[in-house]
């Protein structure tokens, strides 16, 4: 809890939805900022991103001020507003796993009452005041995609994952598995070359996207990998599908940056 309220403190101090240091979304109370394209490996906010996703960030104080967030018709694409409490728990459930529609939604304090506004689609309730959204949107790496996304910066247990993967998404919308080994046992290192093979037929059965991410000893992005190797979906598409299913899918990761070479290397 004393992580969340000192990460409010920092984010919020912004005077209006943009970007830190130009690579984190941060608002004022009460808005959302939304990043424009990938997440960059500069960033420390949040460790295991998502390559596949454009982030966004809002922090909340739902008794002293309700927030009205507004949902867009994002058509067959994947996406989340992940709500999180005090605690870094997930409350209420906005997003395509839930066939959420699109609307205006309230989110309020454990002390709100009344009936739910004219035009509101649903009233959320967040068990603690502090709150705080990241939305996450599917954004396929092409130059249409990304000129698609730009829908604009502002729509309205747990110490164990705060040390580790603080605002990891529920298990029904997103599932991580993670390695820090190779096949033979040996620990992953920058030094090495290493292939990740699908065969036919076997990719990873999604109702969304998969994706292959690289990341170094703090599961972090690691620049060189974002030089050489920040798009590994061999074949992928958002729906999950492949483009030719009858053979097998590879994705290799190797250090491309000479004479910089990351001390170790986890996928």
């Amino acid at each position: 809890m004393v992580n969340m309220i000192n990460r409010r403190a920092a984010i919020t101090q912004a005077p209006q939805p943009g970007h830190l240091n130009g690579v984190l979304p941060a608002a004022p109370r009460g808005r959302i900022a939304m990043l424009d394209d990938y997440i960059e490996p500069s960033q420390t906010f949040v460790t295991c991103p998502n390559q596949d996703v454009v982030y966004g960030l809002g922090f909340f104080s739902l008794d002293e001020e309700p927030v009205v967030i507004q949902v867009p018709d994002f058509g067959d694409r994947f996406w989340v507003y992940a709500l999180y409490d005090a605690r870094t728990d997930q409350f209420g459930r906005l997003g395509k796993p839930y066939g959420t529609k699109p609307g205006f939604y309230l989110l309020v304090g454990p002390k709100w009452q009344g009936l739910k506004p004219a035009g509101i689609t649903n009233v959320l309730r967040c068990p603690t005041s502090l709150a705080n959204a990241i939305p996450r949107v599917f954004q396929d790496d092409t130059p249409e995609d990304k000129s698609a996304m730009q829908w604009g910066i502002d729509y309205f247990n747990r110490t164990g994952t705060a040390k580790s993967n603080m605002f990891d998404n529920r298990p029904n919308e997103t599932q991580y598995f993670y390695t820090d080994y190779d096949s033979a046992g040996g620990e992953l290192n920058g030094n090495g070359s290493y292939e990740i093979t699908f065969a036919a037929g076997q990719e990873p059965p999604v109702n969304g996207f998969w994706s292959l991410t690289l990341y170094n000893d703090r599961h972090l992005f690691c620049a060189m990998a974002a030089l050489g190797f920040s798009r590994a979906r061999p074949q992928c598409s958002q729906y999950g599908g492949s483009p030719n299913a009858s053979r097998k899918q590879s994705a290799k990761a190797r250090n491309l940056a000479e004479g910089r070479r990351p001390s170790r290397w986890a996928t």
